[in-house]
């Protein structure tokens, strides 16, 4: 090793059989880049000149297995979410229709109840104005029957008197006259008066 000149070193060599060879004395090539920093322009020449260029030049990021599942799991998160939105949703139009349904059964009854009550307030009031109409023609009726009673007993006790009064005149004179007229008016208001009524 105290022989080595520059650039010289000592190595050794994998043989075909994975045997390492003896050692050797070797050149070694100095580096063929330039030892400072290139420009721009050529940094980008060299690389879109590289055969590498076609596989590399376009960056891919590609999914993750971390990625993948953190997009499927958000996917179900959100199929849930919406599963239970639906859910909730149809719950909450099965309630407003039972609510509307017995909103509307409510009504309904109101409305029967109502209508009943007027029905029988009109039927009260036809009752009322059925015994009204009764009573006016009751009225009427006894009205007509007092008069004509009336008129039967005044027509009956001038008559009775009338006759009362020749009959009494012819038997007794003056005083036959007056209790033949008196008692006369009396029969004849007696007759009459059971005959039209009383």
């Amino acid at each position: 090793m105290t022989e080595l000149g520059i650039g010289e070193a000592l190595i050794s060599i994998l043989q075909e059989d994975g045997t390492p060879s003896v050692v050797r004395r070797a050149k070694i090539l100095p580096p063929q880049s330039m030892m400072g920093a290139i420009d721009q322009t050529v940094r980008q020449r060299e690389i879109e000149n590289s055969f590498l260029h076609t596989k590399y030049g376009t960056m891919i990021d590609r999914d993750s297995a971390f990625e993948f599942f953190q997009r499927k799991f958000k996917q179900l998160a959100q199929e849930e979410e919406e599963r239970k939105e639906e859910e909730e949703k149809k719950k909450a139009e099965e309630k407003a229709a039972r609510e509307a349904q017995k909103e509307a059964e409510r009504q309904a009854k109101e409305e029967a109840k109502e209508a009943e009550r007027k029905a029988k307030e009109e039927a009260r009031e036809a009752e009322k104005k059925a015994k009204e109409e009764a009573r006016e023609k009751e009225a009427v009726t006894r009205a007509r029957k007092q008069a004509v009673s009336s008129m039967a007993k005044t027509a009956g006790g001038t008559i009775g008197r009338e006759v009362g009064n020749e009959i009494g005149k012819s038997i007794g004179g003056s005083f036959g006259k007056r209790l033949g007229g008196n008692l006369g008016a009396s029969i004849g208001r007696g007759l009459l008066g059971t005959l039209f009524g009383k």
